[in-house]
């Protein structure tokens, strides 16, 4: 059975069955595993499961952000902090703790020198400090030269020796001299407020970014001119990295696009829903952040040639970096995911902290280092798979209470390692007590019987093992088989409609009926709770008769004309069964019904009774009772001397009644349709079911020259008398 309803689908192989064969859930690509919950574990565009890097914390503290880090030729790390003006330093043991408290509000950007000085700069005051990192010697700081600018964003020594500044609030390039602090503008932009980033790479050529122009400006090692390389979509070029081959990488974290881009491929790279943390789902009741549009990684080439290698919607690109297997690192924010793009230009997302800002990445010695913002921390991630992760899927909604086949998985499971794979089951929507435990594990690739009890919702959880660093299963598929206990189909309404007007639908025109008198149109509506095929019979049964009639068998339309000559005059009530069978067994198909309101039949005329025709004065009076056993009466009319027919209405003026009085009064001073001695006049009456019948009555009348009956009488016979 295949069955489209809110979040679920549910598939066997590539075929759709029907009614008690066996259901399929499968999840099988991104779509489908984002809605679980994923611990230590990575997924990439193609929806496959594998071991995230290990992740180890090296520096918690109070300090909401982590601007910048640096690893020294000791392996020790330094980190620049914000909001409170601290550096940290984290030993080649991992041991971390306060190395400096600088008298500024936040150390934006840390280089290191050939002779392993660490070089801080600061905002919003704009000093850049020399600091000794020898053992003993961390409290010697010199302030080498300060900026009148007021951010100071990025810096990098060049292979020279020459330290390279990018500034905000103006935004500017300089140079500086660290051993004497001097320091040379070279160049500045006056229709940009911030260079942001900042890259050199082996030959000296200096790269750098802006906002809010986006702008990718070069200044040329040999020529020391700067020209802008390249005008990006995006408002705003946060990061910078050249990897050791002088390709250029760099990412955008704008809030608006300059330009439609409509010969420009916006398309995200990857999809994957990030579920808000809890205190993300608290600030958002709060207040509704306007969330950033897409953003990119460009690629610049040797060639020189520019490529857009990466696009995603709903996040900020904070920090680039790469491996030495070409594997791209892309640190993101708001939810604080990590990014990979391999060689092959195949996307993950890498791995989430709970902070929400990626705002810096290095790579040592097949270690990635994360410094996070909101909250500041430092992470140091093994690039080698993760020793444990857990996948646990969604709660699965199969609607009614099931049977379990044997869960089976599509994947890799390398020498040693291991995939086990628990269920649990229960009736209710979010699992709670009254959930079983957790049954497994299944291992079986192929299929393990699933062991936990018969219920409507299932779960199931996948634990990946690996008993040493970089060998890592993986899995791309998981599918439960199912079997359901089939429910019985529901009629939901049913519609009678006759050729009256009064059994005429308020929503629908006379015109499109197109019934004729006698006939009756029967509608039904139907629901299946299994998507079933259905088929219908539809009864009918006399008032006080306890007998139903068939009337159509093995019906599969929702629609019925009949024409109720057939039927003797009576009140009916139809019933109408729809049955499953179609889609299931002998054994297992099930049937429901609903019976109609009561119906009339009539197909016998009324009477026209007591006719009695009265003279008084100039005025002439016909009265009589038309009466009608089954219906009431709706239509009186009659014609004088066979002329035009006129509309009769009852003595209480309202046709409400199986019997209706009628009085007829004629005017000889204004008919014209009188004349002078035996006139007739036929009566016609009719009830709701449209039988008429018409009697006549005849009576004598003398007119006078005045009556005008009498004149056009008399110009009719002057007028053909020859």
């Amino acid at each position: 059975m295949k069955k489209i309803s809110i979040l679920i689908v549910l598939f066997i192989l590539s075929t759709p069955l029907l009614g008690v064969s066996t259901s399929f859930w499968t999840d099988n690509s991104i779509q489908d595993f984002e809605k679980g919950k994923l611990d230590g574990l990575s997924i990439n565009e193609n929806g496959q499961l594998y071991l995230a890097p290990k992740s180890t914390t090296l520096l918690k503290k109070d300090d909401l952000f982590i601007w910048d880090i640096v690893k020294l030729k000791d392996g020790s790390i330094f980190t620049a902090t914000g909001i409170n003006g601290k550096i940290y330093k984290i030993n080649k043991n991992g041991e971390s703790g306060l190395f400096k408290k600088l008298e500024a509000m936040s150390v934006t950007a840390l280089a290191v020198s050939k002779n392993n000085k660490l070089y801080a700069a600061t905002s919003p005051n704009g000093k850049l400090i020399r600091m000794d990192t020898a053992k003993g010697n961390s409290n010697k700081t010199v302030e080498i030269t300060r900026f009148k600018e007021t951010y100071i964003w990025d810096m990098q020594f060049d292979n020279n020796g020459t330290l390279y500044v990018v500034t905000g609030n103006p935004a500017r390039l300089y140079s500086v001299n660290v051993n004497n602090g001097a320091k040379k503008l070279i160049f500045s932009a006056v229709n940009e407020s911030h260079f942001l980033s900042l890259g050199i790479n082996s030959a000296g050529s200096v790269y750098f970014g802006s906002a809010p122009n986006g702008r990718l400006y070069k200044m040329s090692y040999k020529s020391k001119k700067v020209k802008i390389h390249y005008d990006t979509y995006e408002n705003e070029i946060s990061c910078i990295h050249i990897d050791k081959k002088g390709i250029v990488y760099f990412g955008t974290a704008t809030q608006y696009r300059k330009y439609p881009g409509k010969n420009f491929k916006f398309k995200d790279s990857f999809t994957f829903k990030e579920k808000d943390t809890e205190v993300k789902k608290t600030l958002k009741k709060i207040k509704k952040k306007k969330k950033p549009l897409k953003n990119s990684v460009y690629k610049l080439n040797l060639d020189d040639k520019i490529e857009k290698i990466f696009t995603m919607s709903g996040i900020s690109i904070f920090s680039l970096v790469t491996d030495k297997n070409k594997n791209l690192y892309i640190g993101t924010g708001d939810k604080g995911v990590i990014y990979k793009l391999d060689r092959k230009n195949t996307v993950s997302r890498l791995t989430r902290f709970h902070e929400n800002q990626i705002l810096r990445l290095i790579i040592d010695k097949g270690s990635l280092y994360v410094g996070t913002g909101n909250d500041g921390s430092v992470f140091k991630m093994d690039l080698q798979a993760k020793t444990k992760g857990v996948y646990t899927s969604q709660v699965i909604d199969c609607f009614t209470k099931s049977i379990w086949g044997s869960i089976s998985w599509i994947g890799t499971r390398p020498a040693n390692t291991k995939i086990s794979i628990y269920t649990r089951t229960g009736n209710t929507d979010a699992p709670d007590k009254s959930w079983s435990k957790w049954e497994g594990p299944f291992t079986v690739k192929s299929g393990d019987k699933i062991k936990s009890p018969s219920a409507r919702y299932i779960q199931y959880r996948i634990i990946f093992s690996s008993s040493r660093l970089g060998n890592t299963p993986m899995i791309q598929s998981v599918s439960i088989p199912f079997l359901k206990k089939n429910r019985p189909p529901r009629i939901k309404s049913i519609l009678l409609t006759s050729y009256s007007s009064l059994y005429k639908p308020a929503f629908s025109k006379p015109s499109k009926l197109k019934l004729k008198p006698g006939q009756m149109k029967i509608t039904w509506f139907s629901a299946d709770d299994d998507n079933d095929s259905l088929i219908y019979s539809v009864y009918f049964k006399f008032k006080n008769d306890s007998t139903w009639y068939l009337l159509r068998n093995r019906f599969y339309k929702n629609t019925l004309i009949f024409n109720t000559s057939l039927l003797p005059n009576s009140r009916y009530t139809f019933k109408i069964t729809a049955s499953d069978l179609p889609s299931n067994t002998d054994l297992t198909y099930k049937t429901g019904s609903k019976e109609s309101r009561s119906f009339l039949v009539d197909h016998s005329e009324p009477l026209i009774k007591n006719l009695k025709v009265k003279h008084s004065g100039n005025k002439i009076i016909i009265s009589g009772i038309t009466k009608d056993e089954w219906s009431i009466i709706t239509k009186l009319k009659y014609t004088l001397n066979v002329k035009q027919w006129r509309n009769i209405n009852p003595i209480d003026d309202v046709y409400d009644s199986k019997t209706e009085k009628f009085r007829i009064v004629i005017d000889k001073k204004a008919n014209p349709f009188l004349v002078n001695g035996k006139n007739i006049m036929i009566i016609r009456a009719q009830d709701k079911f449209a039988n008429w019948i018409t009697e006549k009555v005849v009576f004598n009348v003398k007119l006078n020259t005045t009556d005008r009956g009498f004149i056009n009488n008399n110009l009719y016979f002057r007028k053909h008398r020859n």
